[in-house]
Order: C-alpha cells, then sequence, then structure tokens
C-alpha cells in the first residue's frame, strides 16, 4: 500500500546549482525523454506548437527539436533559476527561435485557447498544486485534435529501487538532486489517484498505462484500449 502523499516542497525549485541540474536531466533522464519522444511521434507527427509544463532547464525541448522539423516548443517553468539556464542551453544548441520559456506563477496555463498541437509534462506532475484545474486547462489550451503525453513517478512503486538510484545520483550530482528526487516520489501520485482524476473531470478519451516507475497519461491513446500491464 502507498504512503500518504506529502505535498512537493515549493523552496525546490530554487536550486543552488542549476547547471547540475541539467546536466543530471541531460543525461540521466534522457533516455526516459527520448521514450516519451518515440512514444509521441508513434501517436502523432507533431508540426507545430508545443506546450512543454514544468520543463526545467528544457532538456526535452532540445531533444524533441534534434527530432523534429517544423516544432516549436514553450517550456513553463516555475524556477526563474532554471528558466535562465534553460535559455542559455537552448540557445548554445542553436533553438533560440524555436525554444522558449515562460514563468509559471500559478497552476494556471497562461494561454489562449486551442493555442497548442501538443502539450508535454514529464517528471512535473508531482509538484502541481491543483492537478485536477491544470488536466481542465490542458484541455482548454490544447487543440480539438492535439496530442497530450504526461508523465510522472507513481508513488505506489517499489520504493527500495528508487531511494538507490536516488543515492547514486546524490554520489554523482549531489545532496540537492537526491532531496529533490525523494520529494518528488513522496508527492507523487499513484495510479488510482489518476484513474480518480481522469473519471472526475470525464476525460474518458485519456489513456493511462504505467511501467514499474512511471505512470503514462496519453490522448490520443497508440492503443484502443487502457493499458495497466506491469
Amino acid at each position: 500500500m502507498a504512503k500518504k502523499r506529502i505535498e512537493y516542497p515549493g523552496a525546490m525549485i530554487n536550486m543552488a546549482d542549476p547547471e547540475k541540474h541539467f546536466a543530471f536531466h541531460d543525461q540521466w533522464m534522457r533516455d526516459y525523454y527520448l521514450g516519451a519522444i518515440k512514444s509521441i511521434l508513434e501517436i502523432k507527427q507533431i508540426e507545430g506548437k508545443v506546450l512543454d509544463i514544468g520543463s526545467g532547464p528544457g532538456a526535452f525541448g532540445i531533444l524533441l527539436c534534434e527530432r523534429t522539423e517544423f516544432t516549436s516548443v514553450i517550456g513553463l517553468e516555475q524556477s526563474n533559476t532554471l528558466l535562465r539556464v534553460g535559455e542559455a542551453v537552448s540557445s548554445r544548441y542553436g533553438y533560440t527561435g524555436r525554444i522558449s520559456f515562460k514563468i509559471w506563477e500559478n497552476d494556471s496555463l497562461p494561454f489562449a485557447d486551442n493555442e497548442f498541437d501538443a502539450v508535454v509534462s514529464l517528471s512535473s506532475m508531482h509538484q502541481w498544486k491543483e492537478p485536477a484545474k491544470i488536466l481542465a486547462d490542458i484541455e482548454r489550451v490544447k487543440k480539438k485534435d492535439g496530442l497530450v503525453y504526461i508523465s510522472d513517478y507513481r508513488r505506489d512503486q517499489f520504493r527500495l529501487p528508487f531511494y538507490f538510484y536516488a543515492r547514486k545520483m546524490r554520489l554523482k550530482f549531489g545532496k540537492e538532486i537526491s532531496s529533490n528526487l525523494k520529494n518528488g516520489l513522496r508527492a507523487a501520485y499513484t495510479s488510482e489517484e489518476i484513474r480518480d482524476l481522469l473519471e472526475n473531470l470525464n476525460l474518458t478519451q485519456w489513456h493511462l498505462e504505467k511501467n514499474h516507475r512511471w505512470f503514462n497519461l496519453m490522448f490520443p491513446s497508440k492503443t484502443a484500449s487502457e493499458n495497466l500491464g506491469e
């Protein structure tokens, strides 16, 4: 049985060493991001505007732009520090015109209706104070045929392997990264909680799948029915 959820501490968004955070996302989260991109492009080829909610230093946006020719990405990020790192790094990679960032001041999405061809959020949902509000807002800002892909930790996973992983990250990147990972797991949602959110919002066309560490929410899905296999 999963432990009670503990809300993510907002102070953690002010990183003391943001370059280490980019290195962590670029190196250790790279396969996770590439897997998400593969799943996204299997569902729909993206040729337009993508919203990356909780973009951090922008590593996912860079990888997406490397693999798509006509995509632009707006990263929505709570941390001014990580936002500035994202701007600097995306410029260094030559994506100034395709990747931009916007500070996220509350749980509303500061965009017009039907603005995005795709909305993506990776390992960020555990930080949302009002997930139901944001999921409803995602429905508003995506185009009618827009794609949604949301992935995050599952609180109902086996914890011991995760804590070994967090310890390994502490040795490589320092205490701040490790603490961030542990706080993220404590604040994450269970598969059952995600399913209840979808039902309460009547998001019947969204599909939920899970593996040993993550859950993935997709609209539309590459499968005809919900996949809850391990």
